[in-house]
């Protein structure tokens, strides 16, 4: 807020935003919003907010093989990304059939070939060619099966590069779906219960009025509130991180995972394979490295330090670790995980909590 009033002093011509709305509340996200609209400056803003993102005019992807532009805001971007996804997508069908029919011409090719040679051995032991002949007839034979090889093969080449071309433009991270199992609970089961709940800083309770409320089984809900009015401190008491002050709070002795927007259940001094595997030790090696694959993470990643991963990555491993761990939570809590995701991540938080049961 207060970076948005000295640009209003200042009245810069070109002004760089970078995430800025990570850590704002809802006021100041309005406020932000706002500003954008009516700003006659030229803005560069690096953003996963889609709502921010639907202010500007042009949106430029940036990826492993350069720039891509869109004159557009973000509803259009999705729109022509999803065009060009079908289109490589059915480029890639047409790609492997052309292949698989390659594969079948040249297996015919070559078993016709097989016979043809096996019945001139046969006509040549009958008429009792001299060996010289016998030797120069299969020798261009040979030569001829060789070149038919030699061109099945190349245009096979040619085919393969294609599709492996054509597999690295399509954006596969954001079909990604870590599907967690269904929690067996019934719907409406008490899993939280407040009266009057509250808690102090420094003998100051933080709510004027202590909180009642009720969190049943199957329920989705929001944490709506200014920054500064509790809501991470009403999260660390559900989660038993802080101890109330005042008033009663009931939870049901369920599994919860609480996801932070640091990802704190991972562990930045282990590796990422050990980090999976920690979640369940009786677990074998290659079951734990195939769900780690599945997640997204090759093997030129198990051993790398989950200190380096970025914010999507270890929302990934989070979810990865979960899944291993095989103790599905009957309560998923989350406390502003999408701050440090990008787009694609972003889409794989939302599709995983969108089937969660």
């Amino acid at each position: 807020k207060v970076f948005l009033a000295g640009i209003q002093l200042h009245k810069p011509s070109f002004v760089i935003l970078d995430e800025p709305t990570n850590h704002l509340d809802y006021k100041g996200r309005e406020l932000l919003y706002n500003w954008v609209k009516e700003s006659k400056t030229t803005l560069l803003i690096v953003s996963h907010d889609a709502y921010l993102l639907n202010l500007v005019n042009t949106i430029c992807e940036l990826n492993a093989t350069g720039i891509n532009l869109y004159s557009g805001n973000y509803d259009f971007y999705l729109e022509q990304r999803e065009r060009e996804q079908t289109a490589l997508l059915n480029q890639l069908e047409a790609q492997q059939q052309e292949l698989a029919k390659l594969e079948r011409t040249q297996q015919k090719v070559g078993e016709r070939r097989q016979r043809i040679e096996a019945r001139g051995a046969k006509a040549t032991a009958k008429r009792s060619l001299p060996r010289i002949i016998a030797n120069a007839r299969k020798s261009a034979s040979n030569r001829t099966t060789a070149s038919i090889n030699k061109r099945h093969t190349e245009k096979n080449s040619r085919v393969s590069s294609s599709i492996n071309q054509l597999k690295s433009k399509l954006n596969t991270s954001a079909k990604l779906q870590l599907k967690l199992e269904e929690a067996h609970l019934h719907r409406g089961k008490v899993l939280v219960r407040a009266h009057e709940l509250n808690f102090s800083y420094a003998k100051e309770p933080l709510w004027q009025k202590g909180l009642s409320t009720t969190i049943l089984s199957g329920e989705r809900i929001l944490i709506k509130g200014s920054n500064g009015s509790g809501k991470t401190s009403f999260i660390k008491l559900i989660n038993q991180d802080l101890l109330p002050s005042h008033g009663e709070l009931y939870l049901a002795e369920v599994e919860s995972l609480y996801l932070d927007q640091n990802y704190s259940l991972v562990n930045l001094n282990k590796s990422v394979y050990e980090q999976a595997s920690s979640y369940n030790h009786l677990m074998p090696e290659h079951e734990v490295k195939m769900h780690l694959a599945r997640s997204k993470f090759p093997s030129s990643t198990w051993h790398k330090a989950c200190s380096s991963l970025s914010g999507g990555e270890k929302m990934k491993l989070a979810l990865c670790s979960l899944i291993i761990s095989k103790e599905i939570p009957n309560l998923l809590i989350l406390d502003e995980p999408t701050n440090n995701l990008d787009l694609d991540s972003l889409l794989v938080l939302t599709n995983t909590v969108k089937s969660y049961q």
